[in-house]
C-alpha cells in the first residue's frame, strides 16, 4: 500500500465500533482498551510468537481498524500531521515529560537520532536544521524523552 493510502485513526480517544482489536497474521484476535493499550500489545504479540515487527505495524494497527469502521473515525494519515493535530500530539509529550522529570541518556539519544537520520521520512533541515518527521511532524526534541516513541516503530 502506498503512504498516501494509509489511514490513521481521528480520535485515539473515541472507542470505534466493536472496539479496539487487531487481527494477527495468525488469526489471533488481541483486544485492548484503548489505542495506545492496542499499540504496545501488538507488538508484544510479535515478540513472543517469535515473528519480526514490521518497521510500520503502527500503521498496519490503525489501517486494519479503520478498514472496519465507518470512515468518521478515520483520515489520511498525512491529515494526522495538521498543525492541531501535532500540537496536541506535542502538548501531552511534554506533559508527559515534566512528570516523570527525565530524559533519555545521549547514547540513546544518539542511537535514536542516527534511525532517523536514516529514515526517509526525515528531513535534517526542516524546522531551522532541527529536522521533522515527514510522516507524523515529530522533531528532535521527541528524541529525549523517555516515554516517547517513534510512531512508524522505528525505536
Amino acid at each position: 500500500m502506498a503512504e498516501k493510502d494509509w489511514l490513521c485513526i481521528r480520535n485515539r480517544n473515541q472507542v470505534p465500533p466493536g472496539g479496539f482489536y487487531w487481527v494477527a497474521p495468525t488469526g489471533a484476535i488481541i483486544r485492548a482498551g484503548n489505542h495506545d493499550a492496542l499499540h504496545h500489545k501488538v507488538p508484544k504479540w510479535y515478540e513472543a510468537n517469535g515473528i519480526t515487527l514490521p518497521d510500520d505495524i503502527d500503521l498496519q494497527i490503525d489501517q486494519q481498524i479503520c478498514e472496519r469502521v465507518h470512515a468518521e473515525y478515520c483520515w489520511p494519515c498525512i491529515a494526522n500531521n495538521r498543525p492541531l493535530a501535532r500540537a496536541g500530539r506535542f502538548a501531552r509529550a511534554m506533559y508527559g515529560w515534566l512528570l516523570t522529570g527525565v530524559k533519555v541518556d545521549g547514547k540513546l539519544y544518539q542511537k535514536r537520532l542516527a534511525i532517523c537520520s536514516q529514515c526517509e521520512h526525515w528531513q535534517g533541515e526542516a524546522k531551522l536544521g532541527y529536522g521533522e518527521c515527514k510522516a507524523c511532524g515529530c522533531g528532535k526534541l521527541k528524541l529525549f524523552m523517555v516515554k516517547e516513541r517513534c510512531r512508524l516503530n522505528k525505536w
